[in-house]
């Protein structure tokens, strides 16, 4: 299967679901085993890295730490409500990172940022489909724990949110 060089490209809106999901699933099932491996690069992905939000730093934390693993990932928001576990969060990251890690207890900054890719969402459940409802519509990719809804109705709206801004969506579900 071919792809053109706008479909290779993980920034534009034809951006490949399959190498999405592959990259997040990858990324999230093998956890910290996976420091420097991953698929072969294209050089439009060589240019750039993938620049990522995380809303929720319990179990985000996990997954920062995991995508921060990765080459040519970037993690540049960590977002929470709770100040002091957010203090805590980017302390613990700056310990395995190279860069400044911003923080922000509203994750409308991190849509609001034209340089994120993708927000990394493991906020409460009910967060869930509304959080990636607006990063779809704000242009970023999204990585969203389970449940991806609180009800059938959310999840609904989360595909056509998807499919209308051309985004890709992953639902993780590793543990069950």
């Amino acid at each position: 299967m071919s792809t053109t060089p706008s479909e290779s490209d993980p920034r534009s809106p034809e951006a490949s679901r399959r190498g999405f999901i592959t990259t997040a699933s990858v990324a999230v099932a093998a956890g910290g085993l996976i420091h420097g491996l991953h698929a072969a690069p294209t050089a439009a992905q060589q240019k750039k890295d993938i620049v990522v939000g995380v809303m929720g730093v319990s179990r985000g934390m996990s997954l920062a730490k995991t995508f921060s693993g990765l080459q040519d990932v970037r993690v540049k928001y960590l977002c929470d409500t709770d100040s002091i576990r957010l203090k805590a969060a980017q302390e613990s990251l700056s310990g395995i990172v190279q860069h400044d890690v911003q923080t922000t207890g509203d994750f409308r900054r991190i849509l609001d940022d034209a340089e994120v890719d993708a927000l990394i969402c493991a906020a409460p459940n009910h967060w869930h489909a509304p959080a990636a409802i607006l990063a779809c519509s704000a242009g970023k990719h999204c990585y969203v724990e389970k449940p991806c809804s609180h009800n059938p109705n959310e999840g609904e709206l989360l595909v056509q949110a998807a499919r209308k801004h051309k985004r890709c969506v992953q639902m993780g579900n590793q543990r069950r």
